[in-house]
């Protein structure tokens, strides 16, 4: 019988103090950022800055916010369109006050609440810095994907699903024998699949295992990782391969050259 309440560690993770609903949220009132790094603040965690898609979210984010005057959400403007963080264009619910997006001096790109006009929205220039919160959900696509843990479970009967779906879904997820009761044969992999689907790696990284606790779920940790470009012996001929990121060179003997030492200057056709 899976209980509820026990996985959401996964999502809340230390820090993320504010648990509503299905959403964990981190504030950082003392240490305001300029847009970008509050964004890659939020990344770091596996999050976003707070993205107000709804009156209920916006309602939310307000109870949140004490003692600053502006905070950060991860709205941003591009061309003459505003998106979210993570790419999806702001439609269905905006909270902009009176004249506003009004892009002041030209440079007012990214979206920010403001105390003084009861936490509507306001456009302002992406490097003043801000107070912001971050947030984190397990059924938002860049984050803990219950689609891909569904992946897993073919072949389940319907009330595993209905379990793996109501249970694990709504609340902190199940430990490492809830999970195979659901039908997962390598609950490892769902784990690292789970963790890392809510982790950015920049370009020239891989998400992968920095702490393999199969067995109790909650302390299984996933990081980004340099790509071996050298893994794959590029360099011919003797040469010596140097790993960088998202690149590699290759060290070439006196009479052998080119980018992975091809060619052989003694070589006589």
């Amino acid at each position: 019988m899976i209980s509820r309440g026990k996985f959401y560690n996964s999502v809340c993770i230390p820090g993320f103090t504010h648990q509503i609903g299905n959403f964990c949220y981190k504030t950082f009132f003392d240490s305001p950022k300029t847009w970008s790094d509050a964004q890659s603040t939020c990344r770091h965690y596996g999050g976003v800055v707070v993205e107000i898609r709804d009156l209920k979210k916006q309602q939310t984010i307000q109870g949140l916010v004490s003692g600053v005057q502006h905070i950060w959400t991860g709205g941003n403007k591009k061309g003459d369109d505003w998106y979210w963080g993570h790419g999806e264009r702001i439609s269905s619910f905006t909270n902009w006050d009176s004249n506003e997006p009004n892009n002041k001096n030209g440079n007012e790109n990214c979206l920010e609440l403001k105390s003084n006009s009861s936490w509507t929205w306001n456009d302002s220039p992406c490097d003043r810095k801000n107070p912001f919160i971050c947030e984190r959900h397990d059924e938002l696509g860049p984050f803990l994907s219950k689609e891909k843990a569904t992946s897993y479970l073919q072949g389940r009967s319907k009330r595993v699903k209905r379990d793996i779906d109501e249970e694990c879904g709504e609340s902190r997820g199940c430990d490492h024998e809830e999970v195979s009761e659901h039908g997962v044969r390598d609950v490892c992999t769902w784990m690292k699949n789970r963790l890392c689907n809510q982790l950015y790696c920049s370009p020239g990284s891989v998400c992968a295992t920095t702490n393999k606790d199969c067995g109790n779920l909650k302390n299984y940790g996933v990081g980004c990782e340099d790509i071996n470009e050298c893994a794959s012996n590029p360099c011919q001929n003797g040469g010596t391969c140097f790993n960088n990121i998202n690149s590699f060179s290759c060290s070439c003997p006196g009479h052998v050259y080119g980018t992975t030492c091809e060619y052989d200057a003694n070589f006589d056709p």
